[in-house]
């Protein structure tokens, strides 16, 4: 007969094991655990070594919460800018994947695993509805050093001679947006002051062509500044 295993002490997710607790009504050995919340909790071998049981019931119920909180915010504007962030840098799918994720700009760990942090820090920093993501450095990550919330007027009057403009919940001066996705400046200029294009159309256009203001090609296969 094979000697049968001491967990005492044992760890198990949020679980350490302080002692045998005897044997359930099918036989089965249990074990007396303490869980990181500061519950005692008994789980038995089998459910402990298979990895079922990892906490006393602590952590299904903040997963639920999360999940409940994900779902009740999942159609606000917030969300929409958190689920664009992630779109831009890891989807290559995405329209805008060629100006963020393949220039290597990406979302930090605690904001693209965990929308309630990035909740929580954007309420913390001054965020509504009227406001947009500005990365004060075009090259950096989207995280907490390099994020702040502004309002179109505070970036104009910070810099008085740009012209602010937003794209994807993301507000940059026209240059910025031109070092960004490497279309010449008075080219975007030109598609939305002449064509009346939003930004997001000028930014997904290629620069060596032209287009009238269906958005058709035209004939003439050079456009200014590019």
């Amino acid at each position: 007969m094979s000697r049968a295993i001491d967990l005492t002490g044992e760890r198990f997710g949020r679980l350490r094991v302080i002692c045998f607790a005897g044997t359930n009504r099918s036989g089965n050995r249990t074990w007396r655990c303490l869980c990181d919340c500061g519950k005692e909790h008994i789980a038995t071998t089998s459910n402990l070594l298979s990895g079922s049981t990892k906490s006393c019931g602590c952590y299904h119920r903040e997963c639920v919460a999360q999940m409940n909180y994900i779902h009740g915010k999942s159609s606000t504007r917030l969300h929409g800018i958190w689920r664009g962030m992630k779109m831009r840098c890891y989807n290559k799918k995405s329209s805008s994947y060629d100006r963020y994720g393949e220039r290597g700009i990406r979302v930090c760990a605690e904001w693209k695993d965990d929308f309630k942090v990035f909740y929580d820090w954007s309420i913390r920093n001054g965020y509504d509805d009227t406001k947009s993501i500005d990365r004060i450095d075009v090259n950096g990550n989207y995280s907490p050093d390099n994020c702040r919330w502004v309002d179109e007027i505070t970036q104009a009057n910070n810099k008085r001679n740009n012209n602010i403009v937003i794209a994807h919940g993301e507000a940059h001066s026209l240059s910025e947006w031109s070092r960004i996705s490497g279309i010449d400046r008075k080219t975007l200029s030109d598609r939305i002051r002449k064509l009346g294009w939003t930004l997001e159309k000028a930014l997904e256009i290629e620069p060596r062509d032209t287009y009238d203001h269906r958005g058709n090609k035209a004939k003439h296969n050079h456009e200014g500044g590019s």
